[in-house]
């Protein structure tokens, strides 16, 4: 039913709405929007999920046999080997094997004994034993590594050792070195020590080839480019290493497509030489 004002007409004032309808309205809204915000919020203080627990097993296992633990204390001597540098002083080496034996060095000077290590040769072997206090147990100086001893290669070194009585006493050992067979091969393209010297032949060894087969090639003007050579010889080691060369056993020489051979025969009680394969002495018999 309109209302009419005093000239008939409807009115045009506005409607408003009830008291009830916009409280509700408001209420709702406040709650999506508290909604919201605690949702963020929890979002914001989500806490990381807990650290995986780690679990370790642990087992002690016993050492093999013959196995020293380590911090174990220890009676075996430590060793010590430095090679002969050239230029190298007796005082220069002891320092450098870190010995520290009072009176070492002036007996090594003067004693007639030690009179071997008066000469420092460049490449050979000095060697110290020493306690677990640094005190010196000996010295070796392996003057000779490899030297023929009534037809057998022996290595001496002179041993010095303190006496007991605060000195030192000072002897030359000698011992059967071991005596191995080595064999190999090489090509000629520029000179036969060159080839030599990349097939790692001891120059000892490579100086007999131009000895034993001089009479059959002119290694100074028959050598080509190619020739081809292979070589068996002896080679001596003592404490592991090697110490030196021996004679060649066998040789065969490949030269303008021409073979050369040679090997050692020494019958009993005789000296040795060298035969090729037709039983004919080759240059250099000994």
């Amino acid at each position: 039913m309109l209302n009419t004002g005093n000239n008939g007409t409807p009115s045009s004032a506005p409607q408003h709405a009830s008291p009830k309808k916009s409280k509700f309205i408001q209420k709702s809204l406040l709650v999506i929007a508290f909604g919201l915000f605690a949702g963020a919020g929890a979002i914001a203080v989500v806490q990381p999920q807990n650290e995986p627990v780690v679990y370790q097993a642990t087992q002690a296992l016993d050492l093999p046999a013959g196995v020293t633990p380590l911090g174990s204390l220890s009676t075996e001597p430590f060793i010590h080997e430095t090679r002969i540098r050239r230029g190298d002083t007796l005082a220069g080496l002891l320092q450098r094997l870190h010995v520290e034996a009072p009176g070492l060095q002036a007996f090594l000077t003067h004693d007639k004994n030690a009179r071997s290590i008066y000469k420092l040769y460049p490449g050979r072997a000095l060697q110290v034993a020493l306690t677990p206090d640094n005190d010196l147990l000996w010295l070796r100086y392996v003057h000779t590594p490899a030297d023929t001893q009534k037809g057998e290669a022996v290595s001496k070194w002179l041993e010095v050792r303190p006496d007991g009585q605060g000195s030192y006493v000072a002897t030359e050992q000698s011992l059967a070195v071991e005596t191995h067979v080595q064999m190999a091969e090489g090509v000629i393209t520029s000179s036969l020590f060159g080839a030599t010297d990349a097939a790692n032949i001891p120059d000892a060894v490579a100086l007999q080839i131009p000895e034993i087969l001089g009479s059959k090639v002119d290694f100074m003007k028959d050598l080509r480019k190619n020739d081809r050579f292979r070589v068996i010889y002896e080679t001596y080691s003592h404490q592991g290493q090697r110490v030196g060369a021996g004679k060649i056993l066998a040789l065969e020489f490949e030269n303008q497509g021409k073979t050369h051979e040679a090997m050692w025969f020494a019958p009993d009680g005789e000296g040795g030489g060298y035969y090729d394969f037709a039983g004919q002495s080759s240059q250099g018999a000994f």
